[in-house]
């Protein structure tokens, strides 16, 4: 494969196969598109989307699987960067960024776990006057930005047991 072109690649996903096209321009990925899947589309959808974005930044395949859909995740990263590499394309190379920061907090109450149970729970806590964080690991920006206007700190669980952010 010369510098630009289109690569067909299938993944083996928790439900079945992944096939998805990786579009390279000039040694660099310009898209991952998803052809077809097996996999639960609600699920599906938001894990293609935060993985073609983290991809297209990072210009890598070495990136944090996501939390909650590791199969399938890990599965789209390593069928790529095997893909790319049989193409004999390469990537340019780039370190990722350390962008956590540290930050305390005084709250009443830790709710971990954003489902149903756990935003019932922080919002009734916040309407009794408490301070409330919540942890979730499978955020979606709605809940923060809803928990952002009742004063709630919000944090997304990253795949560590130790890391938030």
């Amino acid at each position: 494969m010369d510098n630009k072109g289109k690569i067909d690649v299938q993944a083996k996903g928790h439900n079945g196969p992944i096939d998805f096209e990786l579009s390279i321009d000039d040694g660099r990925v310009t898209d991952l598109e998803i052809k077809q899947h097996s996999e639960i589309p609600g699920i599906f959808d938001q894990v293609a989307d935060k993985l073609r974005s983290d991809v297209l930044e990072n210009q890598s395949f070495a990136i944090d699987a996501i939390s909650g859909a590791t199969v399938m995740s890990e599965a789209i990263l390593e069928s790529a960067d095997q893909a790319v590499k049989n193409e004999g394309v390469q990537l340019p190379e780039k370190e990722k960024e350390q962008t956590r920061q540290k930050e305390e907090i005084q709250v009443d109450i830790v709710v971990i776990g954003g489902g149903e149970a756990g935003l019932v729970a922080a919002a009734r806590l916040l309407t009794a006057g408490k301070k409330v964080a919540l942890l979730e690991k499978n955020w979606l920006s709605r809940w923060r930005n809803n928990f952002k206007r009742l004063e709630c700190h919000s944090y997304r669980i990253k795949n560590s047991k130790k890391n938030f952010w």
